[in-house]
């Protein structure tokens, strides 16, 4: 009768602080790639802030109807420039810092698209039956709404790719949320948004480009 195969040991302490010490020189060594991602969808939100603002102040004479082609003649096209300008993902095996990055980028992005489809059907709906358009003021949060997202990411970001020079941005971006909600239903709370997207989205993802560069040497 034959022995029994040989059971493997349960992984040492050893192997564990290996797999940490592992972890911890994947963050060090490989940059976070959101940068282009964020340079390029803070722009679009920012310009379309200010043509939004510039409608709710009538310096722009066109029709509230044009609001959400605005954004989605803005938001769209950045999509999908987002899906073809993933040259740099290309150059890094994926570590943990880039795996909890894409996922929570793309979930909050997720999230922001269906509340405001949802709220923007929501308004239409509503304005169909009474013919206001007071519905319309339920828009104005999605300025808060999407600070906090963007503070929620960017916090997440910094903490799995140890980049500590994102948390500042994350912090500014919770008192973004408070600007915009304060402001809103007014044409400043746009402007307030288009300063806040640009401080929040495009500066850190050049900082990120940078850092990537640096690293690819």
């Amino acid at each position: 009768m034959s022995a029994a195969a040989p059971i493997d040991p349960a992984p040492s302490a050893q192997d564990d602080l290996r797999m940490m010490r592992e972890l911890a020189e994947e963050g060090r060594t490989r940059p976070l790639l959101s940068g282009r991602h964020l340079v390029l969808f803070g722009a679009a939100i920012a310009l379309a802030s200010l043509l939004h603002g510039l409608v709710m102040l009538s310096t722009l004479d066109w029709s509230p109807n044009a609001l959400p082609v605005i954004w989605l003649g803005l938001i769209v096209p950045a999509m999908v420039v987002s899906k073809l300008w993933r040259s740099g993902e290309r150059d890094w095996r994926p570590s943990l810092g880039h795996k909890v990055e894409k996922e929570v980028w793309q979930t909050g992005g997720a999230f922001l698209g269906i509340i405001s489809i949802s709220t923007l059907a929501l308004a239409y709906l509503q304005l169909d039956r009474t013919g206001e358009t007071v519905t319309f003021y339920l828009m104005s949060m999605i300025a808060p709404i999407t600070f906090g997202v963007y503070a929620t990411a960017l916090a997440a970001s910094a903490a799995a790719g140890r980049v500590a020079a994102l948390r500042p941005f994350a912090a500014l971006a919770m008192a973004f949320v408070v600007a915009t909600a304060m402001t809103a239903g007014t044409a400043m709370q746009f402007a307030v948004m288009g300063v806040g997207v640009l401080l929040v989205s495009v500066v850190p993802g050049v900082m990120l480009i940078q850092r990537e560069n640096a690293a690819r040497g």
